[in-house]
């Protein structure tokens, strides 16, 4: 009998723990400074970091850990935890949508029971969420044998052939790119009119090559734009050139428009298959008009698009 259990994302959920400890941790040495004005006796600095370990462990515990229950589903129940539901005392799932996480909203399911109870399943906090949902979708919903789903990956000759409509703007027209190169060629003047150019060393010219690197990544990662032909998606990067993902369009089950959030992440676009994977694609270059009509040519060949960006 086939048997799913949740797994929780190594990066994304004890990633996130891990971080969220160390920035409840780091006060603790500020305090104890403030506290003693000197170095403190092992066994008193031992006994308050105690303290502020179990303090911290119980918030997590209480606020994020409470996100991501273990699940084992199997071909008659569904076990959250310690408690097992029968298929059939399922009221409703929905396997796509968003969902509060926290003070953020984020792609999951949700399962909800006749008894009131309600499961959400974060897509961000298990690393083998398609697999769950596809479960849910086969053996509880439809009521089918369980069958893996394998999305053929299309080789990059495989359109070139097929008229492609592109859906971008010139990159050096976008803020993100005028901020980028601007820096960049401020950058490269200072350096270059510098009177003790000629004498850098090597520790100088490795300086400066980080901090080309870190901001090609921080910006590159932002700058992907979309090509539509009758038959595929396509996915490009402005800075990286040699990208160029492509998606069939019968492998896709849903699009969604994204929006931006803050400066960590621009204007996006999510796509679920099939199979339930899903994979964003953040494009700051693209323009409100650009989304909007690829919006209606996605539509257009029959693929949902959800639009929670652009109105």
């Amino acid at each position: 009998m086939t048997t799913i259990t949740s797994k929780r994302h190594p990066l994304k959920f004890y990633g996130a723990l891990a971080i969220f400890y160390m920035i409840g941790l780091m006060p603790l040495y500020g305090i104890l400074y403030i506290i003693f004005l000197k170095p403190v006796e092992l066994g008193i600095f031992i006994f308050l970091l105690g303290i502020v370990f179990s303090v911290i462990c119980w918030l997590l515990i209480s606020n994020y850990i409470k996100y991501s229950p273990k699940i084992t589903i199997d071909m008659n129940t569904i076990k959250i935890g310690y408690r097992s539901y029968e298929h059939n005392e399922r009221k409703e799932i929905k396997l796509t949508g968003k969902r509060k996480l926290g003070s953020i909203s984020a792609e999951s399911g949700i399962i909800e029971f006749n008894n009131g109870t309600k499961l959400v399943l974060f897509d961000r906090l298990y690393s083998n969420i398609s697999e769950i949902k596809l479960f849910l979708e086969q053996v509880v919903i439809n009521k089918e044998e369980y069958k893996p789903k394998r999305i053929e990956t299309i080789p990059r000759n495989a359109i070139r052939f097929e008229k492609e409509e592109k859906f971008k703007i010139f990159p050096l027209l976008s803020f993100e790119s005028i901020v980028y190169w601007s820096f960049m060629v401020i950058l490269i003047s200072a350096l270059l009119t510098n009177k003790n150019y000629n004498s850098l060393n090597i520790q100088s010219v490795i300086y400066i090559s980080v901090i080309f690197l870190l901001f090609f990544l921080q910006f590159s990662w932002r700058m992907y734009y979309f090509g539509l032909t009758k038959n595929h998606l396509i996915i490009r990067n402005h800075h990286y050139l040699w990208t160029k993902k492509i998606y069939q369009l019968s492998d896709i089950k849903e699009i969604i428009f994204e929006p931006s959030v803050y400066i960590a992440r621009p204007n996006s676009m999510r796509i679920i298959t099939i199979d339930y994977t899903t994979k964003l694609f953040p494009a700051s270059t693209l323009r409100d008009k650009t989304w909007l009509k690829l919006k209606r040519e996605l539509e257009q060949r029959g693929i949902k698009v959800r639009n929670e960006a652009f109105f």
